[in-house]
């Protein structure tokens, strides 16, 4: 027994010692100080003007000279994460440790996993960011009916929207209500209705990257290029402008639904989960008219795109099964979302916007338009030329 205790103990030791700990510590070393950067460094940055844009450098330097209180702290921990980083590529350059510890990390699939969530935690960082959300854009609406939403489930009642009531549902016949039942649900044990939607937003934008994950895989990609393609997906500037930056706060939780109904299709494929992945490919579906009806219907249309390419249906019979299975998801997804999306349909001459929505009549502004915007919205936030 005791040899056999040894022999594990070897084991384990020798296991240990192929990992580069050089990479481990400093990759963990510089994961705290950016988290640490987070908390203290920008949020002294809250002292802007909230929603303000500075086009010119010049300006954003004097503003944070002037509204922005800086400390010897924050130049430790700036100082720190470069070092860190040029640590971590002198390292890389002499002894490959960063490459070594991918190999390691991307050995098997759970290891892959976990390092995904781990980067992608701490890619979105920014929605755990102290104080409340940002309320620029449409950001307003969004936290009051979340709002709404928790207060009617926390007096036991369900929260239901009508496409007559502020012009859609709920309101704009822009949005479903998935978004907001999750927060209000969540907010049922946060007690904080911000602290809720950090935990919402944060969640599915880790989420969405690890569905993107499991696409890739599916797709028989290499976890290396699987790993790349989720953190881009995670990363994507547009991914964060829309949600934080233009406030459309719901959007979260639609990127993450996005990869879904293409991952259980792919699934489907497989004889033994062809019921069970085509079951939650259309609830994936529906889930997207639920959060965002106008882009839901464009994710089905290209789902199907997507779908008959994948399927080939003219190359067999094999192939027409998974057409049928593409089709069965798309079906049961437009079934389900007919909740929300037929109402919509039936009720939009009284939301304003049935006949649609076009600004091909609107002339493009000049400079002398462009210039007198941006005066405004200076003179409208406080921010003065010094």
């Amino acid at each position: 027994m005791s040899q056999a205790n040894a022999r594990a103990e070897t084991a384990a030791l020798t296991k240990l010692a192929l990992w580069p700990l050089d990479a481990v510590v400093g990759l963990l070393v510089w994961a705290a100080a950016l988290v640490l950067f987070q908390l203290i460094t920008l949020n002294k940055f809250s002292t802007l003007p909230p929603g303000a844009g500075f086009l010119v450098p010049a300006e954003f330097y004097r503003e944070i000279q002037m509204s922005v209180r800086l400390g010897w702290q924050d130049a430790v921990l700036f100082l720190a994460l470069v070092l860190i980083a040029l640590y971590l590529l002198w390292r890389q350059l002499k002894a490959g440790s960063i490459g070594r510890l991918l190999v390691l990390a991307l050995s098997t699939e759970r290891r892959a996993c976990v390092l995904l969530a781990l980067s992608s935690l701490l890619c979105v960082r920014y929605y755990f960011a102290r104080g409340q959300m940002p309320w620029g854009g449409d950001a307003g609406e969004h936290i009051a009916y979340c709002l709404v939403a928790s207060r009617s489930f926390a007096m036991g009642e369900w929260p239901i929207w009508t496409n007559s009531f502020a012009g859609g549902s709920p309101y704009l016949q822009f949005y479903g209500f998935l978004f907001f039942y999750c927060v209000g649900l969540v907010d049922q044990i946060m007690g904080d209705i911000h602290t809720s939607l950090k935990v919402v937003m944060g969640s599915a934008h880790v989420l969405s990257g690890l569905a993107l994950y499991g696409l890739a895989r599916l797709q028989r990609l290499e976890r290396p290029a699987a790993l790349l393609a989720a953190l881009a997906y995670v990363l994507c500037v547009w991914h964060v402008q829309q949600v934080l930056f233009m406030g459309r706060f719901p959007l979260a939780l639609f990127y993450a639904l996005l990869p879904l109904p293409f991952l259980f299709f792919e699934r489907s494929r497989l004889r033994y989960r062809q019921l069970p992945s085509i079951l939650c490919g259309g609830l994936s579906l529906a889930g997207l008219a639920f959060t965002h009806p106008g882009y839901a219907s464009w994710a089905t249309f290209f789902y199907g795109i997507y779908a008959a390419v994948r399927s080939g249906v003219w190359k067999g019979r094999r192939h027409l099964q998974w057409a049928l299975n593409a089709l069965a998801i798309a079906v049961l997804g437009l079934i389900l979302g007919a909740y929300l999306t037929l109402p919509m349909y039936l009720e939009r001459e009284f939301t304003g916007l049935w006949d649609g929505i076009s600004l091909a009549s609107v002339p493009d502004p000049g400079w002398h338009a462009l210039v007198s915007l941006v005066e405004f919205s200076h003179q409208a936030l406080g921010i003065t030329h010094r």
